[in-house]
């Protein structure tokens, strides 16, 4: 095989890691019983273990917090978004989206709260304003207007790291 034949695939494989990368997601949120976040990609099949490959390498990321409110009349989302231009890995931004999420949380009116979570992308040049109606409908599913789901959602995960810790 030819120099510029292997080099032109390593560029065409290289171009498909960032294209996944690019499209791939995790979410999680107050209303989902789960520990650990949900993962997707529109485009590309990746596994488990591709999505746990993909938080563990340090990546730059596009990150929104949402909060899910009803104020009475109707229910409606707000949403804040953050990026972070230093190559992390998911592990060494924990913190620092926890802070993101529960101070926007906090400058809501907690009595119009329903539910929050975040939405991220291991890419900080993705725009997720553009797929922020996406993303708002597939939080839709798991009930975040909901707020008795999500005290129940809230009582599972406690009730999971409290087996766990046993």
């Amino acid at each position: 095989m030819k120099k510029s034949t292997r080099a032109r695939q390593g560029k065409n494989a290289q171009r498909l890691r960032d294209d996944i990368r690019r499209n791939t997601f995790y979410m999680h949120g107050t209303m989902m019983a789960s520990q650990g976040a949900e993962v997707g990609n529109p485009k590309h099949t990746i596994t488990t273990d591709d999505a746990v490959a993909i938080l563990n390498r340090r990546n730059t990321w596009a990150i929104m917090i949402v909060v899910f409110l009803d104020n009475g009349i109707e229910p409606f989302a707000k949403t804040d978004h953050h990026t972070i231009t230093e190559h992390k890995s998911r592990s060494d931004i924990n913190a620092q989206i926890d802070q993101l999420h529960w101070d926007f949380v906090g400058e809501q009116n907690l009595n119009h709260v329903c539910s929050s979570g975040f939405f991220i992308v291991p890419d900080h040049a993705v725009d997720l304003h553009r797929s922020e109606r996406d993303a708002l409908r597939l939080f839709a599913a798991h009930k975040p207007w909901d707020r008795a789901h999500t005290e129940a959602a809230t009582m599972i995960r406690q009730l999971e790291r409290m087996t766990e810790a046993a």
